[in-house]
């Protein structure tokens, strides 16, 4: 099929009408250059002005309508803020314990180095990948240099107001990806965290004994504990209860010997006023222990004893002086217990 040639019409269109037809060809080809003169940016987006693939201007942010050359173009990028939540991967630690990953990522393009951002990545699909493989090597090398224990937050003897261990972790992660980030891809990384960080599936039933038999352990060992401090507190009762009865004989033995001074102090004193009374009286005494301690009492010195005449004090020389003599010897002090 053969194209319009403008000669070929023209003729045909009667003379008062082609200066018409010409002002509205002049007029269709103003309105298609103005239209690929002006372009309007959204307030959520940024826009780069390229003239044969080299930008010309600075990124535009303010929303509205812009203007530029017929031959340039306009690449706009989205600056809203936006997350990937990445898929859990199984990784190591430095203990080379195996725990299970699954980090997110929020970020944004750089307004002020959108440039780099078109052409590193070109679109978010694109840039999402990148930010996937450069969070996952800093994760990787994170996992390698440090423990289980600094991910799970065990360490017993920080500080409680301290921040925890993990998220100065992953504090020093956001960093790092924001640094190397901002440096390649012109992209903002304004935050990286764990949306999981736990033990794989397979090692779930040999956590639980493991937990068993911490408990198990930890039961044993304040039971342990709970004896030990019962052994104590009983080694210190029976030296606290036999100290005390040391004391108690101590003062028994001292109340003994008091009684016992103050017997022959009272002793000594009825000697000099009566002598034959006391040793009477003594003598007494004696039986008396005597027949306590199960002495017959057929033996004749005890009845000897019991039968000798009483004596008042001061007459003992003129009795023994006009006491006729007996044949019956007389009975000989008894013998003491």
């Amino acid at each position: 099929m053969r194209g319009i040639n403008l000669r070929d019409v023209l003729p045909r269109v009667p003379g008062p009408w082609r200066p018409v037809l010409v002002l509205l060809a002049l007029i269709a080809a103003l309105v298609v250059v103005g239209l690929r003169s002006m372009f309007v940016v959204d307030e959520t987006q940024v826009a780069l002005v390229a003239s044969f693939g080299r930008t010309c201007r600075p990124a535009l942010t303010q929303a509205g309508l812009s203007f530029k050359w017929p031959w340039q173009k306009v690449r706009q990028a989205d600056r809203r803020v936006r997350h990937v939540v990445f898929e859990p991967r199984e990784k190591l630690t430095r203990d080379h314990e195996p725990v299970v990953v699954q980090p997110y990522v929020c970020w944004k393009v750089a307004s002020d180095i959108a440039e780099r951002f078109i052409r590193s990545a070109g679109d978010d699909a694109a840039a999402e990948v990148l930010l996937v493989d450069l969070v996952w090597s800093v994760l990787d090398r994170e996992l390698a240099d440090r423990p289980l224990t600094d991910w799970l937050n065990a360490s017993g003897d920080r500080d409680p107001a301290a921040e925890p261990p993990q998220a100065a972790i992953m504090a020093a992660v956001t960093r790092a990806c924001q640094q190397r980030a901002c440096e390649r891809f012109g992209l903002d990384v304004l935050d990286v965290q764990l949306l999981r960080f736990s033990r794989p599936e397979r090692m779930k039933k040999d956590l639980a004994r493991l937990m068993l038999a911490e408990q198990q352990r930890e039961s044993d060992r304040r039971c342990l504990t709970i004896e030990t401090q019962r052994a104590q507190v009983s080694v210190q009762a029976g030296g606290q209860a036999d100290r005390v009865l040391a004391d108690a004989e101590e003062q028994a033995r001292r109340i003994r010997l008091e009684s016992e001074r103050e017997a022959q102090r009272i002793e000594a004193d009825a000697r000099r006023i009566d002598p034959d009374l006391t040793d009477y009286l003594v003598e007494l005494d004696r039986c008396r222990l005597l027949i306590e301690n199960g002495l017959p009492a057929s033996q004749p010195a005890l009845w000897g004893l019991l039968a000798q005449p009483r004596r008042s004090p001061g007459s003992t020389a003129g009795a023994s002086a006009s006491r006729p003599a007996s044949s019956t010897p007389a009975p000989g002090p008894l013998p003491r217990p």
